[in-house]
Parts: C-alpha cells; structure tokens; sequence
C-alpha cells in the first residue's frame, strides 16, 4: 500500500507535534511493508531535483511561493502537479493530512483521502475564546468536503470539530497519537534531579505555559528548591505581534529568573535525556486535543502535571 501524507512541518525541518507524529507513523508503515510519501510545502525551499530519503520514506518538500497573497493558488498548482506526478509513478491508495491539508487538492482526485483531526482554526479558536478567522475557516471547510474519511486523536477533538463545522453526525474513528516505544523507555532515577520541573512544547497560549509560569511562585513556596525548564521553540503572539518567548521572560518574577529557564528548540532525539532527568512533566495545555507528550512522559514513569478539563482525562 502507498500513503501519502501531507504533511508541511516534517522533520528535520521547523516542526511541531504533527510532523514528529508524522514521521514516527510513515517509519514504521515502511518498515512493516508499506510504502510512504510525505509532500509538503516549506517557506525558503528551492524546488528539489529528488525526494529526501528517511529511513525509507520519501520526503518531497516543495518551495512556498514568493508572491504575497497569491500562496492558495500557486501553491495549490504546485502540490496539486507533484501529487499527480507522484501518482503516475506509484499508485497512491490513502491520502493522510490534518484538517486544512485537503483544501488545494482536487476534489476529483482518484485517491481515498482522510483528514487526522489533531486541533485546527475552529477547534482552537472556539476554545480559546476567539472567532474564527474567515480566510482559515473557508479553508478548514474545503478540506473537510474534500475529505472520504475521518479520524481524530481524541473523542474530544472528534466531537468538538465535527459539532462546530456542522458535522455532528458523521462517522469517525478514533486514532490516538503514536509514540516510538523504543526510544522513549524508563531508564531508571539514577539521573533525576530532585525538585527540576520540565514544560515540552511550542510557546503560545494555547498551551498553558504563561499560567504555569504564574504559578512557580506557588510551587517554589511549597517546594524551596524546584526549579522549571521550558523546551520548545517560539512563536510569535498573534494578538500582539510579538515574540511570546520575550513575554514569558517579561513576565518572570525578579526571584525567580534563576528558577525558570528557556532553552529554545532542542532535536526530538533529544527529548529522552531531557525526560530522563526530570522527577515531574507538564503539559498543562489550556486546550489541547490529545498531547503526545504526555504519553511519552508516561513511557518515562514521571510525574504528568495537566488539567482535568478537555481531553486530559482520557
């Protein structure tokens, strides 16, 4: 069978959740007998002469237009010719993509395609108290109406996304995120550090790590020597304009600037050290719709701060 995922944050490239999850799955699809292509479009990418090969999989990046404001349809006509190309060569049997994945793909397109709810505009935007933005909105709707099937990774995002894009009744599967159980294994408490507090992930709003911050002068009054390590790359606040990261180091209490560290981006194979040394992981999302880095804190036996809100119960 040949998947194709669209994917446009694929490591090793500037990524999230959905490209690691993306490529855990493609992996491990090759090696049990499958064949997988990730297609996706990277701003400053020049156009490839080959596919990438990850450990099997083939990785086609193909380069964001240059022209403001003409990206839906120069990049549409740049995916929508490598995916026919793609299809002439091998066969293409399920075409995979988060939720505005399918907006620039032909709606005749002769593949089975499905969307992966992970979290998208109307999901995220509903939560947090925002109205959605029209451009994304009629995006995120095309895609849907594009889509054969569908799965999310948690109940909650199913049902939230489906009852606020008009879709209650449609059937879905549930597909919680893969971890790689090999690299992310305990590995015993020799190396913990009594008191360290780990947040793993991008640095907005929707995940929580402002509140956390606020919240260390409660923690360090009840336990004097913690201390917390946020990882996780940056990204600018779309309500202000400016660098999040710079607002969390703002809004640190004087006391407390040797207590909160931000080390930035670290690589995904990196991740198991950094959990190894941790006695306690937080991934307090003020919203989130399944985190995978819970679960692979859990693979590591630690402590998982989180709400009891959402799908966190799950």
């Amino acid at each position: 069978m040949h998947i194709c995922f669209l994917c446009d944050e694929y490591p090793p490239r500037s990524h999230g959740g959905v490209g690691t999850v993306t490529q855990t799955l493609a992996r491990s699809l090759v090696k049990n007998g499958h064949h997988a292509t990730v297609v996706g479009i990277y701003p400053g990418q020049r156009a490839p002469l080959q596919a990438e090969d990850d450990e099997g999989v083939d990785v086609l990046r193909l380069a964001h237009t240059r022209v403001p404001g003409a990206g839906f349809l120069l990049n549409g006509l740049r995916l929508r010719s490598a995916l026919e190309s793609l299809h002439k060569r091998r066969r293409i049997d399920v075409m995979e993509g988060p939720e505005s994945s399918l907006a620039m793909v032909p709606r005749r397109f002769p593949v089975r395609t499905l969307i992966r709810m992970n979290g998208g505009h109307h999901f995220f935007a509903t939560t947090l108290g925002q109205p959605p933005r029209t451009w994304r909105s009629w995006l995120e709707r095309r895609s849907f109406s594009r889509a054969d099937h569908l799965c999310a990774v948690s109940r909650f995002v199913a049902t939230t996304t489906l009852d606020l894009l008009g879709r209650a009744n449609e059937p879905i599967e549930i597909l919680p995120n893969s971890v790689d159980v090999r690299k992310f294994q305990p590995r015993g408490r020799s190396a913990e550090e009594d008191g360290l507090v780990l947040f793993v992930g991008t640095l907005t709003e929707k995940k929580g790590v402002r509140q956390l911050v606020m919240a260390m002068p409660q923690i360090v009054a009840a336990v004097p020597h913690a201390r917390l390590e946020i990882v996780g790359r940056d990204r600018t606040d779309p309500q202000s304009g400016r660098s999040f990261g710079d607002d969390l180091r703002a809004a640190i209490p004087p006391e407390l600037r040797d207590r909160i560290i931000l080390r930035g981006p670290i690589a995904n194979h990196e991740l198991p050290m950094c959990l190894g040394a941790r006695r306690s992981a937080s991934t307090r999302h003020t919203w989130k719709r399944c985190p995978w880095r819970g679960s692979r804190a859990w693979r590591w036996a630690r402590r998982l701060s989180r709400r009891r809100q959402g799908p966190a119960p799950k």
